[in-house]
């Protein structure tokens, strides 16, 4: 049973997740074991999914974090989301994982939640969104170049067992209308 809803797109909910969605979760992170093996150089554990719930960065607390579950119209778990407000400064958020499920890639599907994603993370203040994206990582660097994201740094980043150098990408958000 989802959490509340954070948002709505024409295909998708996003809804707060918790543990009771876990292992839709680890089945969802599974299926994306690609991504796992391109940024982390390794499949999916069970921490993984505990990661995603628990992860914070210094300063933040939970009231900052919003780790959501993305179903389909039909109520399965196609993607996860995980997002930190105002961090480091207000109105600046960060994206730390938007995954989709492979059979939803390439269908719009990403701009579409994203695109909610933004809407409704200007209407609680969010002015600026960050993210990393991996070198190794291009066809996410092609989408978020794709969906307005400027590269505005390199940092370089250990995730599972890889060293990585990270593109830091960013765009302002529009006004919550």
């Amino acid at each position: 049973m989802p959490g509340a809803t954070l948002f709505e797109t024409v295909r998708t909910r996003v809804s707060a997740a918790d543990e009771a969605d876990g292992d839709a979760l680890s089945a969802l992170f599974e299926r994306c074991e690609d991504f796992f093996q391109l940024v982390y150089g390794q499949p999916p554990g069970p921490a993984e999914v505990q990661s995603f719930f628990v992860a914070l960065p210094d300063g933040k607390t939970y009231d900052d974090k919003f780790a959501a579950a993305i179903f389909d119209t039909d109520g399965r778990v196609i993607g996860a989301l995980d997002a930190i407000r105002d961090y480091i400064e207000p109105g600046r958020w960060a994206l730390g994982l938007m995954l989709l499920d492979p059979e939803h890639r390439g269908a719009g599907f990403g701009r579409e939640v994203y695109e909610g994603f933004e809407r409704w993370a200007a209407g609680l203040g969010a002015r600026l969104i960050r993210l990393l994206v991996q070198v190794q990582n291009t066809g996410a660097h092609a989408f978020w170049t794709r969906m307005g994201f400027e590269q505005v740094d390199t940092v370089h980043q250990r995730t599972g067992i890889l060293d990585s150098e990270c593109a830091v990408m960013a765009r302002r958000v529009p006004e919550a209308s």
